[in-house]
């Protein structure tokens, strides 16, 4: 009987000590990157904002995710139009 009590005594010891050791645990802040890291995320460069060029690759590229549903390759149609009012202006 004294040998139950002192096992259920030890082990309830142990339990209340290894919840107290969790909640004392110091709390680590989340991971910040190095200074010199590359941002996760790129934003995408607007070449041209203001020409009538510009705002026709953007309509066509919002055409061109509406009908594809998100595809990738509407991006790539951008960049080439976009590409091409450069091309253009500088002739």
């Amino acid at each position: 009987m004294v040998l139950r009590f002192l096992i259920g005594f030890a082990i309830a010891m142990a339990i209340a000590f290894g919840a107290f050791a969790a909640d004392s645990a110091p709390v680590q802040a989340p991971r910040q990157p190095a200074p010199t890291a590359f941002p996760a995320i790129s934003a995408p460069v607007v070449v041209a904002q203001d020409s009538s060029c510009a705002a026709a690759c953007q309509a066509e590229h919002d055409q061109c995710r509406v009908t594809t549903k998100g595809s990738p390759t509407c991006d790539a149609i951008r960049q080439r139009c976009l590409r091409a009012c450069i091309a253009s202006k500088k002739k």
